[in-house]
């Protein structure tokens, strides 16, 4: 049996630069990226750049001058809020209210277009529920079990649509200016063909992103990923509520920082560390969901607790309603574990992996 050696410096910088990397395949580049439980441009707020966001909820009522790419339980624009450049949002639920200046491309379980929206671009959503009341400069691509089209909707250019073998197209009156055609061979802006593969193809290209960054968690730190499990399994109430505290501490302390002489740099690392350590939590968080699952069963083994947790995860998250609340849950029981460990090791009580333990989970 393969008997790995405990990780040094150079293998857990090693590791976060494999993260780093992984982060970077879908070539998503933004000059400023936020992370958190709810992040929120506020009315009177300007964003003077493109805006990556991840989080459970995500929200502008103020203005971003760029573009934004987000990736939450929910994206919201609401009434007032403007984004110059275009909009590509991943949700369980995407809502549409304000302006957008260039085109909109939507996925997630339901996509509103309200009628104080007004998109100048093209608009393409593929979701299981589409709603569109506002108006679209460009073309509307969609694609979705439920399409309505409501008497507010106003398009410019045509409207293709495609619902599947038992999905609902519904025009209650819409203005459009081109043609309204079906097509089930309909091709989304989000690189997506109709409304039956949009959706999984998303969800399993996080899936294996998240199988390899966890396995590189399992190899190199062995012993921090059971000790992770844990905490989970013992004390879920406690850990929760401390993983919501780092959640919402940290980008405090950042801010905190950054009004000193020396702030600004050591603010910008914080973030980076902080916007890594919450991608690695919601990985340790569905690690910890398999462990604490399988200790019902005969079945020790690490890896098999990574692939039920993450698998477990993938298949509740899709649930209405609750999947975006669940997964945010799993995210906070990751970082709450995460950070207890830290809090241990920085009062000289975790101390490294011992050779024994490591020894005993590399075997696994």
């Amino acid at each position: 049996m393969l008997h790995l050696p405990r990780p040094g410096a150079g293998g857990i910088a090693l590791l976060l630069v494999a993260v780093v990397l992984l982060g970077t395949l879908p070539g998503i580049a933004a000059a400023e990226q936020r992370t958190g439980g709810s992040i929120v441009v506020e009315d009177g707020e300007t964003v003077s750049e493109d805006l990556t966001a991840f989080g459970g909820t995500v929200v502008v009522r103020g203005t971003v001058d760029g573009d934004v790419t987000a990736f939450a339980g929910t994206v919201i624009i609401e009434p007032g809020g403007e984004v110059t450049g275009s909009v590509e949002a991943t949700a369980g639920t995407v809502r549409i209210a304000g302006n957008v200046g260039g085109a909109a491309t939507a996925t997630g379980g339901n996509v509103f277009i309200t009628e104080t929206a007004t998109i100048d671009d093209n608009l393409e959503v593929a979701a299981g529920t589409i709603v569109l009341a506002g108006a679209v400069a460009g073309t509307a691509n969609l694609a979705g079990g439920s399409i309505t089209l409501t008497s507010t909707a106003s398009v410019d250019g045509n409207v293709e649509y495609a619902t599947g073998e038992d999905g609902e197209f519904t025009n209650e009156g819409a203005s459009v200016g081109g043609s309204v055609v079906q097509n089930e061979n309909l091709s989304t802006g989000s690189g997506f063909d109709g409304p039956d593969i949009g959706a999984p193809l998303v969800g399993l290209y996080g899936f294996l992103v998240n199988v390899l960054v966890g396995g590189l968690l399992l190899l190199v730190v062995p012993d921090t990923s059971r000790r992770i499990a844990n905490r989970v399994e013992d004390d879920p109430l406690m850990t929760g509520a401390a993983g919501l505290l780092a959640l919402i501490g940290i980008p405090i302390g950042a801010a905190l920082i950054a009004i000193t002489i020396i702030g600004i740099p050591v603010t910008i690392a914080v973030l980076v560390a902080y916007a890594l350590a919450v991608w690695i939590a919601t990985v340790y968080g569905r690690y910890a969901v398999g462990a604490t699952v399988l200790s019902y069963t005969d079945v020790e083994n690490r890896w098999a607790d990574l692939l039920v947790g993450l698998g477990i995860v993938a298949v509740l998250v899709r649930i209405p309603a609750i999947g975006g609340v669940f997964e945010f849950v799993v995210a906070l029981l990751g970082l709450g574990a995460m950070a207890g460990l830290l809090s241990q090791f920085v009062r000289g009580q975790g101390g490294p992996e011992a050779p024994e333990q490591t020894e005993a989970a590399a075997s696994a």
